[in-house]
């Protein structure tokens, strides 16, 4: 019998130091790690993902740059049952009643005190949904 594969998890984010955090604290899971907008869209138009954790804002200089939502619409056109967590540490009325129409959404602070054990249960929640 075939061994079961683990949920693949997609994690885009251009802070290093979180990429790498989330990596250890989601190793018992299929991880795939990108660093940038362009590196995150290629990942998911060529990939299925059980859950994927975004940065609301991938170029830090730019304040108006909300990239993380056109990740968001293209996992959810593939997959609309794909969990996503949002990290952001850029909270808008506006993005955010644009997530009311997806399920399996959820936005966390990015902020120094991000619960890293908060995301790993998101996560396993997400991952029991989607088996």
């Amino acid at each position: 019998m075939p061994a079961q594969s683990k949920p693949k998890v997609l994690i885009v984010d251009d802070l290093e130091s979180l990429r790498k955090t989330l990596s250890q604290v989601l190793k018992v899971y299929d991880l795939t790690i990108a660093s940038s907008f362009e590196e995150g869209l290629s990942i998911i138009e060529s990939n299925d993902f059980a859950v994927a954790i975004l940065d609301i804002r991938l170029e830090y200089e730019n304040v108006w740059n909300v990239d993380g939502l056109y990740l968001l619409k293209q996992l959810k056109a593939k997959n609309p049952n794909c969990g996503v967590v949002i990290f952001t540490g850029h909270r808008d009325s506006i993005w955010e009643e644009s997530l009311s129409s997806y399920i399996n959404v959820r936005v966390i602070d990015k902020d120094e005190t991000v619960n890293i054990k908060n995301v790993r249960d998101i996560v396993e929640e997400f991952v029991n949904l989607a088996q």
